[in-house]
């Protein structure tokens, strides 16, 4: 769920607040990962991991459309699954890849805004 009032710019990237509903149920984990999510034609959240046991949890937030996106408070916002970290083929277990069960995720650190880079028409 969004934890506060977010508004995603137009054309941005943005790591939005989030809270767990269920953070009073008791889990053998503390990674998760946020599902993809299609909020509107051109807005989604994309797929984040997260540790559960962070003070500040947010969730990455992607608006491709021409127009500014808001979110308010408490609203449901994607599902959120739990995943163990493994470690990789000759690697020793570290925190920077997580296994849900299907497939390797690979950790990275996000900015909280990003714009996408301006592409220009070139002349011939």
């Amino acid at each position: 769920m969004v934890s506060e009032d977010y508004t995603v710019p137009a054309r941005h990237e943005a790591n939005v607040p989030v809270k767990m509903s269920d953070k009073d149920i008791p889990h053998l984990v503390d990674d998760w990962v946020i599902e993809t999510k299609q909020l509107s034609s051109r807005v989604m959240t994309a797929r984040t991991l997260i540790n559960g046991s962070q003070k500040r949890l947010v969730a990455r937030v992607c608006n491709y459309s021409d127009e500014q996106y808001e979110l308010k408070a408490d609203c449901y916002l994607a599902r959120a699954r739990p995943v163990e970290c493994v470690p990789g083929p000759g690697e020793k277990l570290s925190s920077n890849v997580c296994n849900d069960g299907n497939d390797m995720l690979p950790m990275s650190v996000l900015p909280a805004v990003s714009s996408p880079p301006d592409v220009s028409p070139t002349a011939g």
